[in-house]
């Protein structure tokens, strides 16, 4: 638990929440951090009884009716590029989904884990590609803070494990 507490104070450290106005955008940040960690565990418990694409069915069903919640709301007209856009996210999300839930299907976590710490350094880069936005020395200490909690909590699992040789 306290591996769980000091990479979540990663984030709050990226996040620096030293303002007097609340932002409500940090909500939904934790919230598709829980719901990739809901994700990661019910691949790896529900992978011994049900098919990938069920898994990435219920998944994209579920995804689909949160965002169709807030559709009233946001929703403007799209251009035919647009579409195209999006259709193309469409497949290339739907095709990631599969490759996440088949790895930890039959993947060992503690292999698995230290990939999925790359998408940290790869959101950095391309906010910078796209965005031209500069990481502030906090992004990058609190990367670190994560990271590590992160592995090493891989490390202890994998130390607990009776030696598979």
């Amino acid at each position: 638990m306290g591996a769980i507490l000091v990479g979540f104070s990663g984030v709050v450290y990226v996040a620096q929440p030293t303002s007097d106005v609340f932002n409500p955008a940090i909500l939904f940040v934790i919230g598709s951090s829980l719901s990739y960690s809901f994700l990661m565990l019910a691949s790896r418990w529900l992978g011994k009884t049900e098919p990938t694409f069920t898994i990435v069915f219920y998944v994209n069903v579920g995804t689909a009716s949160l965002a169709a919640l807030a559709m009233p709301y946001v929703w403007k007209d799209m251009s035919f590029l647009d579409f195209g856009v999006i259709g193309l996210m469409a497949v290339l999300s739907l095709a990631g989904n599969i490759c996440i839930v088949k790895a930890f299907m039959i993947g060992e976590i503690g292999v698995i884990t230290p990939f999925e710490y790359t998408g940290l350094l790869w959101a950095v880069l391309l906010g910078f590609i796209f965005f031209q936005e500069t990481p502030n020395i906090n992004v990058w200490v609190g990367i670190a803070i994560i990271a590590a909690s992160g592995l090493y909590l891989v490390y202890r699992e994998n130390r607990k494990r009776p030696d598979q040789s």
